[in-house]
């Protein structure tokens, strides 16, 4: 992490990754293989032209601003927005990914010498922003801690 001040911190992230993506008919049965006289199936009369195997790069980054009493962050996932589909003819690019969250501690009693209860009480609110293509989402929560 990057010390930016007594009480802020800066944490970056990067992430690379390579995965194949693997196309196999096998123990697929299409309805043209099916000969409803005799009960037999037969080789598909469908062609199919179709990649094998995908391989693919993507590249990750984020941050996270941190603080004792509150955080903010973000995250972009597949920048380099790999090519997905198995089709030859067609492209599928995976969308890119952004969450931004962050969260904030709310002091409810201090700790306390004469009792177990070291830390105090706190009400901790959070939330995430999702962000892929067309779709967004927020989620937003709380934890209570005795």
């Amino acid at each position: 992490h990057i010390q930016l001040s007594d009480d802020w911190s800066l944490f970056p992230g990067i992430s690379f990754g390579y995965g194949v993506k693997q196309f196999n008919l096998k123990g697929l049965l299409f309805e043209d293989q099916i000969d409803l006289i005799s009960g037999n199936t037969n080789p598909t009369q469908d062609q199919f032209q179709s990649k094998q195997n995908i391989h693919l790069f993507d590249l990750s980054t984020g941050f996270v601003f941190y603080h004792p009493k509150a955080w903010i962050g973000i995250s972009v996932r597949h920048l380099t927005n790999p090519d997905i589909s198995f089709i030859e003819v067609e492209t599928q690019k995976l969308e890119t990914f952004i969450s931004i969250h962050g969260g904030y501690r709310i002091t409810l009693s201090e700790a306390d010498r004469y009792n177990s209860n070291a830390e105090g009480t706190f009400l901790f609110i959070t939330g995430n922003f999702m962000h892929k293509g067309p779709y967004n989402r927020l989620d937003l929560g709380g934890e209570f801690q005795i």
